[in-house]
């Protein structure tokens, strides 16, 4: 398994030069399991996906997995090229909602004609929506996903993906200090790969920042501790205003303060094997 990041900031995209290492485009990671696509939100980031699945001159066949339907997780969704292509196939899971509106009919009402001028029905792919609850889903292929929900104000999914004896887990939009952290850390249990949202420092999350929903690097370091996180770390989900060189010192930082093998904060584009 490899994991490939297309985004990996949080909350609103950031085009500034200064932020051009590490990347300003929201939430989209690629994961490839042997011959297996899945993608995990549908961020700014999933355009540049897309056109790489397209350069790849083969029909798609892939999972999408949405972690909930905020707009910085969603944004790219509409300019994903490969939708417009008939001989794709897309399978597309998000988190059952507390109101009972369906993933599908949340995106049909975000992007509705007053805000976008192409809806679900301009689609041309094959689709096949997917609302989960917590959970282990068999996709086929020897590839299990598990679900776990997250203290955020929206009904948001963790996932974690196995496959061949390996695990990729990803924690998004979440609050490490909430009182079920402690599930948050079975469910990373063992994981073998890790990408954790860490957009706030503890000091910040602790000026302000708390109810948003969002987790610190001091948050995510405990918590990947205590679950015995086996190989990688990655620090996700980076706040808007952060600087490459703010990124680049506090990474130095918490790559310290760790004892997993490998700690990085996530930069665009970059690739790494599990």
């Amino acid at each position: 398994m490899f994991v490939r990041i297309w985004g990996a900031r949080g909350s609103i995209s950031a085009s500034e030069e200064d932020k051009a290492v590490y990347g300003g485009h929201t939430t989209c990671i690629e994961i490839r399991a042997d011959e297996r696509l899945l993608i995990v939100d549908a961020g700014s980031g999933i355009r540049n996906l897309g056109n790489s699945i397209l350069r790849e001159k083969k029909s798609a066949n892939a999972d999408i997995f949405l972690t909930h339907t905020h707009l910085d997780h969603i944004v790219g969704f509409f300019m994903f090229a490969p939708f417009y292509r008939k001989e794709n196939t897309f399978r597309i899971y998000g988190p059952s909602s507390r109101s009972g509106q369906k993933t599908k009919d949340a995106l049909d009402s975000v992007f509705s004609p007053d805000y976008w001028p192409i809806g679900l029905s301009g689609i041309v792919a094959a689709v096949k929506w997917n609302d989960i609850e917590e959970g282990a889903y068999d996709i086929g292929g020897g590839l299990t996903v598990k679900t776990l929900f997250l203290e955020h104000p929206a009904p948001t999914l963790g996932y974690r993906f196995e496959h061949g004896g390996k695990s990729v887990a990803l924690v998004f939009d979440h609050e490490s200090y909430a009182p079920g952290n402690a599930k948050v850390i079975s469910f990373l249990q063992d994981a073998d790969f890790v990408a954790f949202d860490s957009q706030y420092t503890e000091e910040e999350y602790y000026n302000g920042k708390q109810g948003w929903g969002h987790s610190s690097f001091e948050g995510a370091i405990e918590t990947t501790e205590k679950a015995g996180v086996k190989k990688t770390l990655l620090f996700c989900h980076h706040d808007p205003d952060r600087t490459d060189k703010e990124l680049a010192i506090l990474e130095k930082k918490y790559t310290k303060q760790s004892n997993i093998k490998n700690v990085y904060a996530a930069k665009e584009n970059a690739v790494y094997e599990v």
